[in-house]
């Protein structure tokens, strides 16, 4: 049960950093 919540967690932080770093990007661009 932890370890399944701990990949939850460290799946939701990896997807929040990705859509940043997206984000970043798209100002970048501009």
């Amino acid at each position: 049960m932890i370890k399944f919540i701990l990949g939850l967690f460290i799946g939701t932080f990896i997807g929040i950093a990705i859509m940043c770093f997206m984000i970043m990007a798209k100002d970048g661009e501009e």
